[in-house]
């Protein structure tokens, strides 16, 4: 868990760099954000980016990794759902959706 620590402070470190050596203009990663343009700029001065926010710009900036690894983390928590008997027979899945997304006649 430390090391995860760590890690995170190293992308905080360098996220300038990845941001600047990306095919991106940092308009688009500020949009994106959802933050003005001055925001973005304190918050890469100060390194302050929170944790969604560091996962959204990786996710623009690395799409083919950030897709792998989210794959990846869906799969395994799945598979640990199915492991634990959290798993729903196709007949209760496709009564959930006829509930959710049918009108009842």
């Amino acid at each position: 868990m430390i090391q995860a620590i760590f890690e995170t402070k190293d992308l905080l470190n360098d996220i300038g760099k990845h941001i600047a050596n990306s095919h991106y203009k940092v308009e688009y990663i500020v949009k994106e954000l959802g933050v003005t343009k001055t925001t973005y700029y304190k918050k890469l001065k100060e390194k302050r980016f929170d944790i969604n926010e560091l996962i959204k710009i990786f996710s623009l900036i690395y799409p083919a990794e950030y897709e792998s690894v989210y794959i990846g983390r869906v799969l395994k928590e799945s598979m640990e759902q199915a492991k634990n008997g959290l798993v729903s027979t196709t007949e209760e899945v496709f009564n959930r959706c006829n509930a959710k997304y049918l009108k009842s006649e």
